[in-house]
């Protein structure tokens, strides 16, 4: 990998491909380069981890970074040199990683999917919503 090799010299940096167990490897890191994928943003978010967003793809993945940059909890970086930048600096500014923490904090959502799964259960239960099921699905149902 090129990554590999250009860090090879320096004693604190790993570079991984695909890990089983990323909430560990988030846990002792101080920061996430990463792409912008909604799943793996939603665990550095959970895991507090500042994100450096690397070229982000049009799209969501472009949404994702835009939005988070937006609320100063991760940088974007597009081109290699702007990586080098956006990693030395928050490598040595401890006052943009505490900025970027309490960023973080304000967008987290702690519980959030029992939050939703309570608010749809009150709103069905209140008749506030109808569920409408497809006839497709009706006759299906109605045949089994």
């Amino acid at each position: 990998m090129k990554l590999e090799t250009a860090f090879r010299h320096a004693p604190n940096v790993r570079v991984f491909g695909y890990v089983e167990d990323i909430a560990m490897l988030m846990a002792i890191s101080f920061a996430l380069v990463t792409k912008s994928g909604g799943v793996t943003l939603a665990e550095a978010l959970a895991a507090n981890l500042p994100s450096i967003l690397y070229r982000p793809v049009p799209g969501q993945e472009r949404a994702n970074a835009l939005y988070l940059a937006s609320k100063g909890a991760a940088m974007i970086a597009h081109n290699g040199n702007e990586l080098s930048l956006h990693i030395h600096r928050l490598l040595r500014d401890e006052t943009l990683q505490r900025h970027m923490r309490d960023a973080i904090a304000r967008l987290r959502q702690p519980r959030s999917a029992e939050t939703i799964a309570a608010d749809i259960a009150e709103h069905l239960a209140s008749g506030q919503w109808t569920v409408k099921t497809p006839k497709s699905a009706s006759a299906s149902l109605a045949q089994t």
